[in-house]
Formats: structure tokens, sequence, C-alpha cells
């Protein structure tokens, strides 16, 4: 087992070098915890004083447990910063349960998942993109949350039933691998400020693509490059959108020579070939700091920053936002995203780390999850009205963007999906650094992503 572990560590370590040349403008910060210091508890005890399973209820999950214990959580893919965290996980649970330590470990040097296994420290339940499900399938780390469910008669009535349609997508039986937190969505931003000076008409919901191209068009154009007209989300992120496929899953083979992939690197090759936006990176920074981007297309946790520096004295009026951008000739909407808890299989607190999980899920704290400008995983009305109530940036927006547009049911990624993202950015670049047409660049890229995917299927022998 840890020579296999040794393997796959040495392959992701590659890859995760790869990857951090490809992001940008990631504001977590990475931070690595030495193991927690905290009494060792049976696998099976629970926080009630019941002992026979089918008395349990979930009200049993709402007892303090009799000793103190540290439960730490694993952070990885879904964004998280050191505020939401305290705000949204650490105070509600140790004011609620006052023997129960919260701690935050996040992917990083030292603390990367294969690490943390091979030193019998990984820790009791993991915050992480339901599209990253497959990378802890891969890593013996999914846990079927049916068993709780059934051990405290509890039911899945309560979530927004699309957060559990995407959660069970990657199961076989019919496994829960996860409870939702909260779900994700997409919006563009645009600084009307510009749009006036250059005299071209403001976005408006539920606009193409291609209609946002042309007004990004005329911005570059009319000002001279002046603006950063448009910067979409990175060419692997908006392939999710579009409901492409990296692998084929039947072949198991990388497969970008397809009529949707190309018109999807040639919009983007144009986007980034209009005067003013050839510069890409520290996206966000460029729109809410140095106030010369038009428009951004980006997620949820972008209104974090933006009400950050409200709050740091910004006039917040020369923003706002519409629906996320749409396909012309494609599914309506965008993917299906939720930011998900999952019970760790190596778990010493198994009870009282679902225990922790089921409040962070409960009315109580959801309502500060929708207070705080994130989209709760509970399907109640009145947690719904609450959403940005906290945010005063928010204050005459355009919210219902967030509600009224369709989110998909996803293509299920593969374990390959997240290693073979590189060559999908390295082929863009070679478009637009280098000149190199969009047919040659994605062919280059499935060749190298092929090389990736026969390297770790070599791995898995």
């Amino acid at each position: 087992m840890k020579s296999k572990m040794l393997k796959w560590f040495s392959l992701m370590l590659l890859t995760l070098i790869l990857l951090v040349g490809c992001s940008s403008n990631n504001t977590d910060e990475n931070q690595s915890q030495e193991p927690p210091s905290q009494k060792e508890t049976d696998d099976n005890t629970a926080p009630a004083s019941n002992s026979e399973t089918d008395k349990l209820t979930e009200d049993d999950l709402l007892q303090n447990p009799e000793e103190p214990v540290t439960i730490r959580i694993f952070q990885q893919y879904a964004g998280l910063s050191d505020k939401d965290f305290t705000t949204l996980m650490k105070e509600p649970i140790e004011e609620r349960f006052p023997n129960i330590t919260l701690e935050l470990v996040r992917a990083g040097n030292n603390t990367m998942p294969e690490e943390l296994i091979l030193q019998g420290e990984f820790p009791d339940f993991i915050f992480t993109s339901s599209q990253n499900i497959a990378d802890f399938r891969r890593l013996d780390l999914l846990y079927d949350h049916n068993e709780m469910f059934k051990k405290y008669n509890m039911t899945t009535d309560r979530y927004v039933p699309e957060a559990i349609n995407d959660i069970q997508n990657y199961s076989e039986n019919n496994e829960l691998y996860a409870i939702p937190f909260s779900l994700n969505f997409g919006l563009l931003f645009y600084n009307k400020d510009i749009f006036d000076e250059v005299a071209v008409s403001h976005p408006k919901d539920f606009m193409t693509w291609e209609e946002i191209y042309d007004l990004a068009n005329q911005i570059g154009n009319k000002s001279n490059g002046k603006y950063h007209s448009l910067i979409p989300t990175s060419i692997t992120r908006m392939s999710i959108s579009w409901m492409l496929r990296k692998v084929d899953e039947q072949t198991m083979r990388a497969n970008f020579s397809t009529d949707d992939w190309k018109e999807l690197y040639q919009l983007y090759r144009d986007i980034h070939l209009i005067p003013g936006n050839i510069e890409y990176g520290n996206e966000g920074n460029r729109f809410y700091k140095d106030l010369d981007t038009a428009m951004i297309v980006t997620y949820g946790g972008f209104l974090g920053y933006l009400e950050q520096a409200h709050r740091e004295g910004q006039d917040s009026s020369f923003w706002d936002f519409t629906t996320f951008p749409q396909r012309k000739n494609g599914p309506e909407g965008l993917e299906t995203e939720v930011r998900i808890l999952m019970l760790s299989p190596t778990s010493k607190n198994k009870d009282i780390a679902f225990q922790v999980m089921n409040y962070l899920t409960s009315k109580e704290v959801q309502t500060i999850v929708s207070r705080n400008a994130q989209r709760s995983a509970l399907a109640e009305e009145e947690i719904k009205n609450l959403f940005g109530a906290d945010f005063e940036s928010l204050k005459d927006k355009n919210v219902d963007a967030i509600f009224k547009q369709k989110y998909n049911v996803n293509p299920i990624p593969t374990i390959y999906d997240n290693a073979i993202k590189p060559p999908l950015f390295n082929a863009f670049k070679r478009t637009i650094l280098e000149g190199e047409d969009v047919n040659t660049a994605l062919k280059r890229a499935e060749e190298e992503a092929n090389q990736i995917i026969d390297a770790m299927k070599q791995e898995q022998q």
C-alpha cells in the first residue's frame, strides 16, 4: 500500500507543480498545521447516550461530547478563506459544542492528502468541491454517508435536490459520498463607469458568449486598449461550464478534437486578442482595485472580495452583475458545483465528525451561510431570501440573477481530469503568444494529455 501511495504521490507532486503555473488570483493561503493533541476515542463512539442504534435520532447529534475532542477538517479545491472558516464553521461549532475544537488543515506543502495518509494523520472530514470527488476516490477516501443517515434515522429531504443529485452522480449503487454545504454560482460582473465612459450598452441577463464578446470588442476598440474589456474564467473552468468532457468515458482517452472544443478555444483566443486583453493573471485585483476592467466572468466567492473592499471604504456603486454568459449552440445555463463535506473513512471519531458536519448544514448555520452571500444547501425559501443580508455591497444589485439561471447536470469527471489540465492551459498560451492555430494546439494538448493518462494507468498497476 505504501509503495503504491509513494508512486501516486510522486506523480501528483509533478502534476501539482504544473498546476501552480496554471492558476491565478488564488487568495487562499496554504497553511500546514501540527497534528493536534487529542484524546483517542473509539471509532464507534457516538455523541449520544443511547446504546441502541434504532433509537438514535438527529437530536442525538446535538449533544455536547462528554470529553474534549479536536476534530480536523481538510480543505482542498473549494475555496475557504480564513474569515469564512471562522464565521461559517469554527465559531458556530465551538459555540454549540463547547467540548469540540474545530481545526483547519489546508492542502499545501507537507499537507497534501497523499502525505497525510502516509503519516496516518489525515483529518476527520473534508471540505471540497463535488467536481473533485473522483480525486478522493483514487485515494480510497470515500465513505458512504448512508450509514450515518440510517444510524440516526435521517433523510436527505432537507437539502436542495440538485445538490444531492450532483453528489449521487458519482455513485455506482446509490452511495452518498458527501453532504452538501453550499452551492457555487457563476456571474458576469461589470464596471458601469467604463461602459458609460465609452458609450456601450450595459450587459443584460441571459446574454450569449457571442453577445458579450461583441460588447467587449466595442470597449476594446473605442478605448484603444485602455481597458481590459473582458476577463473570462480559466479555459479549463470554461470547458466545465460548457459541459465538455476532457476524457471519453468509454475509451478513457483525452479527446479535444471535437467541434465544441474548437469553438471554445477559438472564442477564448478571440477574446484575448481584443485590444487591451492580451494580459492575463491577477484578474480580481484588476477589477476591484485597479478599476481598469470592464467585465469579468467568475464565481460566487468573488462577492466576498468585493464586500471586503466596500468595508474598507470603496464605493461599490460602480459595479453590478448579470447571469453567467450562455452558450449559443449548447446547453443553457452553467454547471452545478456543490461545496461538500465528506467524512473520512480514516477518522477515529466518525460519529463526532458527522455531528459537526450535520450541524454545519443545520438551519442555524445555513442561515449564516446565506446571509454571507453563499447559496445555502437547504431547500428553505426563508433561508434563500436572506441571501447576502450581511453584505452591504449587495444593496440594489441584481441578486435575482443568481437564482434564475439554470444549473445543469454535469458530465462526471474521471480521475484523470485534473491531471490533464496543464496541456489544455499550455495550448491556450500557444494560440495567444505563439500564434499557433487552434486545431494544432488542441491536437498537441490531446497527445500530451494521453501521455499523462498512460503514466497514471502504469502507476495503478
